[in-house]
């Protein structure tokens, strides 16, 4: 197991391993090699939360949190009956239940037809999501496609499905139309500055807590879970509960986590949202998941329809126009997410709400600075070269002149950290970048690495892995990179969680 600790002065970057001094002045590339194949999770392995409030109405699940304005907490949930109101019981954590408040919401729906990647039922990593056998069954219509009243006629849905086609589903065939829960949103306002509550939503017998976050000038150490490209393996898995102990162990406060983008690789593949949000309730239904989108949440027919109903963000609490862009205050940091895959030219909506963003940061109040995307500027990995360069362009000068401190992205299936940079040079006033695509998703970690350690790189790895970033205070900050598994070609679903454990790479 790996973890690497590294102090920022506000541009200033002082490296050292936590067992090894090394030099700050050298670029690291890793020598661990990710194994082949690593068992994807079916939808079962999440079974459905069976602990109903009105059993008779079905139980809420998929349970998480995302951080509002000021003093606002959203809280999402799904169920399957629309006979349950969009209404959260809460109550301060030392009142009795005698004296909740009630907040109601609001709830969505909405079908989709299924998007078919190949790599559902042959991924480059593991074992399938779904069997090629339940696939053809949802494309053949040969059991209902006629004419009712025309005893014969095949229908123009008739299809006999012989062999899975790729691709978008046909709109003829309801089979391949995809239909969400019912997903309920409700803010919960006139909330405490480092106060805990407990609550309880609609539909579910189970209580859960979080903490708000502290109110500036007080909020050290502060901690902040990092992740991004998570999707849903074993590794998915592990590094959802790291972060849950983490986040839970961290004094004496505990902030959020940060995904930048691609969240359940569902790839077109609806339900595997469900599963996804079933993974990630242990986690978020306790600690604000703040999320940003990636090309999984765009490609495939995604087309953000899904994230944006699912996750919600404080856009409207930070006057964007877009889910796909916010910013929020939480304690001693001001984040600001942003999309790689919208406009950012000077001109578009997400680059002028960004300069009227920057502008209203006080850094007496807030004085960490972090921005998170998800396509990311400063990579030497092999994979995604250059995709986000007019981006870069666009607004790498912006933030360097607002002096922000941390990048955060994804994307790169892999882990780099950079020094201080600007403009590809190592600038001690630069941002550093932490890419952070190693959350444990199907496509597995990319290799090689595309060249020499450029001066800019500080330390790479092509494995999976959860950050964590603790403010100590205005200037300085302890950050903590931890390599999540190890695999073996005999360990049980190629996994080795062992803290000692070492990877043996078949062939």
């Amino acid at each position: 197991m790996s973890s690497l600790a590294m102090s920022l002065t506000h541009g200033l970057l002082a490296l050292m391993h936590t067992t090894t001094s090394l030099p700050t002045d050298r670029s690291i590339t890793s020598t661990y090699r990710r194994p082949r194949a690593s068992r994807k999770l079916g939808e079962h392995h999440w079974p459905r939360n069976m602990n109903c409030a009105q059993p008779e109405l079905g139980c809420a699940e998929q349970v998480h949190l995302a951080l509002g304005g000021p003093g606002e907490m959203i809280v999402s949930w799904t169920t399957l009956n629309d006979l349950l109101p969009s209404t959260v019981k809460w109550w301060g954590a030392t009142e009795s239940e005698e004296r909740a408040h009630n907040a109601s919401g609001e709830a969505t729906a909405y079908s989709q037809l299924v998007f078919l990647d190949p790599e559902l039922i042959d991924p480059g990593m593991g074992m399938p999501g779904a069997d090629e056998k339940e696939l053809l069954a949802m494309q053949d219509t040969t059991s209902w496609a006629f004419d009712p009243f025309d005893p014969g006629q095949k229908g123009s849905s008739y299809h006999e499905a012989t062999e899975v086609q790729m691709g978008l589903g046909e709109y003829k065939n309801p089979q391949e139309i995809y239909n969400s829960p019912l997903i309920h949103t409700t803010v919960l306002t006139n909330l405490s500055a480092g106060e805990t509550y407990r609550y309880r939503v609609s539909g579910d017998g189970r209580d859960f807590s979080f903490t708000m976050p502290p109110a500036a000038g007080i909020a050290f150490p502060y901690t902040i879970g990092l992740t991004a490209d998570l999707g849903q393996t074993l590794v998915s898995d592990a590094n959802v509960a790291t972060l849950r102990q983490r986040m839970g162990e961290a004094q004496p406060f505990a902030g959020f986590v940060l995904l930048s983008g691609d969240l359940a690789y569902a790839d077109g593949y609806f339900s595997r949202w469900d599963s996804f949000g079933r993974m990630i309730e242990k986690l978020a239904a306790e600690v604000p998941l703040m999320t940003t989108g990636g090309n999984h949440e765009i490609g495939t027919a995604e087309a953000w329809l899904s994230y944006n109903s699912r996750y919600v963000m404080p856009f409207r609490a930070s006057g964007s126009a877009s889910n796909l862009w916010w910013s929020m205050e939480a304690g001693p940091v001001h984040v600001i997410a942003l999309c790689s895959y919208a406009a950012t030219h000077a001109n578009s909506l997400q680059y002028r709400w960004l300069v009227r963003d920057l502008k209203r940061v006080d850094r007496s109040r807030t004085p960490w600075l972090i921005v998170m995307f998800h396509a990311p500027w400063y990579n030497s990995n092999s994979g995604h070269v250059g995709e986000s360069e007019l981006m870069r362009r666009d607004m790498e000068t912006l933030l360097y002149e607002h002096g922000v401190d941390i990048i955060l992205c994804g994307h790169v299936h892999a882990y780099e950290r950079t020094h201080p940079v600007y403009k590809g040079c190592v600038n001690d006033c630069g941002p550093v970048y932490l890419n952070l695509g190693d959350g444990g998703n199907r496509e597995g970690a990319y290799i090689p690495w595309r060249m020499s350690p450029p001066a800019w790189t500080a330390f790479r790895e092509s494995s999976f892995g959860v950050g964590m970033l603790t403010l100590h205070n205005e200037t300085h900050a302890f950050y903590n990179w931890t390599r999540s598994a190890c695999e073996g070609a005999n360990e049980p679903g190629h996994m080795n969680f062992n803290a000692s454990c070492e990877t043996i790479v078949d062939g």
